[in-house]
Order: structure tokens, then sequence, then C-alpha cells
């Protein structure tokens, strides 16, 4: 036998009131270092401990209707018998000495006052109808995307250092922007088999400019492939909520990359950008802008389908996420036939969110017209760069692709 029963002999090593060192005391006969409270309700006996001491057994056992009590037991006065008519005192504390529950007024007052409490002063018009939506988080909305604009606003800076929009040519890198779009299609392409989320793409693009230029021209075009694999695998681990294994991976590269090599560029990326992984994209600001003009489904993914095709543009890279984000959804919103663009147009200019956000309307015009000129020209059946085409074709999508083209 690999396990023996111990002798009641054995030393005890208990810790004081725990409930494993009771457990172990009435398996092996020993006295609890604590005695235990016994409880006398309706249907169970007062006299367990006689039933006990003389040799009987206890219906309820370990399994059944509770512990079974000690051997030899005793309680020393009938004080300690815990009835239904005699409870302990009630005003229990927390750990941390604080009462546990406030008086019920109090707790009364608090609830009734979270209630007539009006959550929509304050607000902009187009957060107060979202205010019940908690996931939105309404109330913080305004701050939280204050704070992201003010990061968008020193993103190209020297200051920061986090991306050149020339960084190809700054750096020497023999990689040229047709090779960097052919990458961009790819992933589009495996990033959709995978069914990771939209969010994650932008990221993985962003993460690939940004090592791109960090690494000052050391990345090979043979090694090019592998980068994006693996921004992908670290985009997928912070947007969504599985990864892809290393060897699907690695079958989508068709094995031109072992194990080894995948790990080791993981860490390579993750050091290179000093850990600065999930920084905002401008998928982030699209979302506000969309709230922002009430873009209903349709035109959201128009929006989308416009940003996506942004991404394959290595010029795209000279505007910041935030005014590139406007620009789509701004062109998207000219598309509609009624007064929402109207709307739109006296919504930035008469609450004055573009100075707020400090966004000139040069700049938003710049963007919008390069969004124009690269919708237009896009032909993805001549350059072979299909796959964000193919995917806004799909009716999961609303088949926005196909209704610009035709359009067109």
């Amino acid at each position: 036998m690999v396990f023996s029963k111990m002798s009641s002999t054995a030393p005890r090593r208990y810790l004081p009131g725990d409930e494993n060192s009771r457990l172990a005391a009435n398996r092996y006969g020993t006295q609890p270092p604590l005695k235990r409270r016994r409880t006398v309700t309706g249907g169970v006996s007062k006299n367990r401990e006689d039933t006990v001491s003389t040799g009987g057994s206890y219906p309820g056992g370990v399994f059944g209707g509770g512990l079974p009590p000690a051997v030899g037991y005793r309680t020393e006065d009938d004080s300690d018998v815990v009835t239904p008519e005699r409870r302990p005192e009630t005003g229990l504390s927390s750990p941390l000495g604080r009462p546990r529950v406030e008086s019920y007024e109090s707790l009364t007052d608090a609830l009734e006052e979270f209630r007539e409490h009006d959550w929509k002063a304050g607000l902009k018009s187009w957060d107060r109808k979202v205010v019940r939506d908690a996931q939105y988080c309404a109330e913080i909305a305004e701050r939280m995307y204050h704070r992201l604009f003010e990061f968008d606003a020193a993103y190209l800076s020297p200051e920061a250092d986090l991306l050149d929009p020339y960084y190809l040519e700054n750096r020497g890198y023999r990689i040229t922007p047709r090779m960097r779009a052919m990458l961009v299609d790819w992933l589009v392409d495996v990033l959709l088999k995978w069914e990771i989320r939209d969010e994650a793409l932008h990221l993985c693009i962003s993460l690939v400019d940004r090592f791109l230029y960090k690494s000052e021209g050391v990345v090979d075009v043979g090694k090019l492939q592998l980068v994006g694999v693996c921004c992908a695998m670290i985009a997928s681990k912070m947007q969504n909520s599985f990864s892809p294994e290393i060897e699907s991976l690695m079958r989508i590269c068709d094995g031109a990359y072992d194990v080894s090599q995948v790990e080791q560029m993981e860490h390579t990326i993750i050091r290179a950008l000093d850990y600065r992984i999930d920084l905002p994209t401008a998928w982030t600001y699209l979302r506000r802008w969309n709230q922002v003009f009430g873009l209903r489904k349709p035109y959201y993914f128009i929006s989308a389908y416009f940003l996506e095709l942004t991404l394959l543009e290595y010029e795209a890279l000279k505007y910041r996420p935030a005014v590139l984000a406007l620009a789509c959804a701004w062109v998207a919103l000219c598309m509609k036939k009624d007064r929402k663009k109207q709307q739109a147009t006296m919504t930035l200019l008469q609450d004055g969110v573009l100075d707020e956000l400090g966004i000139s309307a040069k700049e938003l015009t710049s963007a919008a017209h390069f969004i124009t000129t690269i919708v237009r020209h896009h032909r993805p059946d001549a350059n072979n760069l299909n796959a964000v085409t193919r995917k806004y074709q799909s009716e999961e999508r609303l088949c926005v692709a196909k209704r610009i083209e035709e359009g067109s």
C-alpha cells in the first residue's frame, strides 16, 4: 500500500480552528484544537456526543448531514449551544474591521439618490442617446476620448518617437510600399479566416509599421511575412478572447518558419516596442465618430471599409489615426441624401468639436480628399489586392463594397 492509515498516536500538527484540522481530528480520534458548537434544531438530536461515545454511528457522516463530532467531545455548559432562539449577536464585522453592511436607512437613501441622479446632465447630445447603455459608459466617455485625442495629437511628433510616416525611405529598407501592401492584404485574409476582430487587424498593421520603424532597416524582405504573422498573433492576444496556436501559424506560412523562429521574433517585436503594444488605432476613433454622427449600420460598414482600404496605402501613415477615422466617417456621411450631412457639419462647427480636439478644417479636407481618391482608383482585380473588397462584399457586412463599386 502506498498510502497507510496514520496511527492515533501521531503528533498533532494542526492549525488552530482550521476546518482541515477538525477533519483530521475526527478521523484519527484526537481532540480538535478548538471545540465546536452544537446546533440544536427540530429534527436533530441534542445528544450526538452520546451516540459517538457509546460506539454508535453518526448517520450524517462526512458526506451526509455534516461533519461527525469528535470522539469524547463534550460541551461544558448549555451556553455553548446554538439554537434558533439563541442566535449569535448581530453586527459582525468584516476582516478589515469595518461594518459589513451599513444601516438599512442609509443604504435605502443611497439607492434612492442613485435613481434620482440626472445622468444626462452635462452630456453631449450623442452621449445622451446611450446613457442607459452600461457598457458604453456615457458618463465618462467624453473624458476618456479626450485623453485619447490628446495622445493622438502627439502621435507623429518626433518627441513621441512612435512612427515616422516615411520610415521605408529614411531607414534604408529594401521593402517597398508595394511589398507592404501585399503583406497587409494577406494579413486581412488570414485574420478573417481566424475570425479575429477588426480591432486586432488595425492593431496588427500598427505593430508592423511601428516595429519596422524601430528596427532601423535590419529586417530583410525574407522576414517580412514572419513579422506580419507574429504581429497578428500579438494583436489577437490583446484584442481577442483567444489567439491562434503557433502550429496554425506555421501551416499558414507553408512551413517557412519553425516554432523557435516565431517565438524569438515575437519577443523581439515586444522588446523593440518597449512593451507599448495596445495603443489607440484609427479603429478606436472611428467608433467614436460613428457615435457622434449617429451613423446607422450600412454607413458604419462603409466607413469601416474606407478605413481598411487605407491600411493598404503607405501614404496614409502621414495622417493621424483620429483624423483618418474622422475623414472616413465624413466621406461615408456625404453619401447620404438626407439632412444628416448638414446636421453633422453643424455639430462639428457649432459645438466646437474640431477646435477642442485640435483638428483643423484643412487637415480634415486633405484626409477626406485622400480617401475619395483611393476609393475611386482602387481596382482589386488589377493589382491583386482584393482581400478587403472580398471581406466587405459579404452579406454579413451588407455588401457595401458592391454598392460602392456600382455607384462609382
